[in-house]
């Protein structure tokens, strides 16, 4: 007879009995015949928090295992990623009802195409969090997705995202939740070096005056602040063999002590990473 049941750490850090978590098992039978996949809420849970800060909170200050903990976070932060992508499903009447195909498409030509957008951690890579929607339409966009899911941010978190992010109203909302914004200035906006606070050779605070955002309601609208503070800096990007490049960075990061400008070029560079991560994850999926 095997009696199968969690670990009790992994209750104690979700304030879970193991009950709640894994009923027992009792069987009469081999053990392998008994094993079972995980719930998703559990492992969702597992992603979700031991890819924070919490991962090692539970050892001694003073063990290796605190240390290591504490060399994945950048300058003592985490700091994760955002980005979206498109996936291809089974063509079936259900999935073309939810998620229907590409409109210039003929009827049973195309395949029924989702977007998602994952936040990933920096320093693992695991995905802490996914969303799906629509491939195109209204309330279907990156940024739409992203509102579903940010709650699993906490105060202090770093997240990084590419130029499509880059919004008056997402990075205030970041902000106002503790969490701090990198990511590449948006293809509407212009930097202008002239204006605003100098902190160093093109690098400077700014104001960007308050837009109108139309996804808010009127009551909404009027609680937002008349200006958002962003810092701004210029990187140039340089590889042998190629002609340089320079990019503006936008970031709420704008302690230029704490975080000089080569800092911020240090981990924007780093957003890469998701787009690996992402195309790694459609790879071992199988998905277009």
């Amino acid at each position: 007879m095997h009696v199968f049941a969690p670990n009790k750490m992994w209750a104690a850090a979700f304030g879970l009995s193991p009950q709640r978590l894994f009923p027992p098992i009792v069987k009469t039978r081999p053990r392998c015949s008994i094993k079972r996949s995980p719930p998703f809420h559990l492992v969702l849970g597992i992603s979700t928090h031991w890819t924070s800060t919490e991962a090692f909170v539970f050892f001694p200050r003073k063990s290796k295992q605190y240390a290591r903990g504490l060399s994945w976070l950048w300058k003592g932060r985490p700091v994760y990623m955002f980005d979206g992508a498109t996936v291809m499903m089974p063509d079936t009447q259900e999935n073309q009802k939810a998620y229907p195909q590409n409109e210039v498409q003929r009827p049973g030509l195309g395949f029924p195409i989702a977007r998602i957008a994952a936040i990933f951690s920096l320093s693992c890579g695991s995905v802490i969090d996914l969303a799906i929607g629509r491939y195109a339409g209204k309330g279907q966009g990156e940024s739409t997705l992203l509102r579903t899911i940010w709650d699993v941010f906490r105060p202090g978190d770093i997240v990084l995202t590419d130029a499509l992010l880059c919004t008056w109203a997402e990075i205030l909302m970041l902000k106002q939740r503790g969490i701090d914004y990198v990511g590449q200035l948006h293809v509407m906006r212009k930097a202008d070096f002239r204006r605003g606070k100098r902190l160093g050779k093109k690098d400077h605070i700014v104001r960007w005056s308050k837009p109108f955002v139309r996804w808010m309601d009127k009551e909404s609208r009027k609680t937002l602040p008349d200006f958002l503070e962003v810092r701004e800096c210029c990187i140039s990007i340089e590889q042998p063999g190629f002609r340089s490049e320079t990019i503006v960075v936008v970031t709420t990061l704008l302690d230029d002590k704490v975080f000089t400008k080569d800092d911020i070029a240090e981990i924007f560079f780093r957003r890469w990473n998701v787009e690996l991560d992402l195309r790694c994850l459609k790879s071992v999926m199988k998905q277009a």
